[in-house]
């Protein structure tokens, strides 16, 4: 089964109600595995083709680390959720 959509799947129209399209990835694995390497290449390759592909929306990109029960955000300083 695909879990990822290629560029060809990318298209203008919305699939949520209201114009909102959501895209939500889980990367898990051991310390140190390279899941943060692979997220941020990730991220920089999606958004890239939908600026090439003349898809005009906002982007939003939050990063969570879940670990020991606990949920910290990666982007604001490794701070508890």
């Amino acid at each position: 089964m695909a879990l990822m959509s290629t560029s060809t799947d990318l298209g203008s129209e919305s699939s949520l109600p209201g114009g909102v399209d959501v895209v939500t990835v889980f990367a898990y694995g051991q310390t140190g595995s390279g899941k943060t390497h692979t997220m941020k290449g990730l991220t920089e390759y999606a958004i890239d083709e939908m600026i090439r592909l003349g898809i005009g929306c906002n982007y939003f990109v939050s990063f969570y680390e879940i670990y020991g029960g606990r949920c910290f955000d990666l982007l604001n300083g490794g701070r508890k959720v």
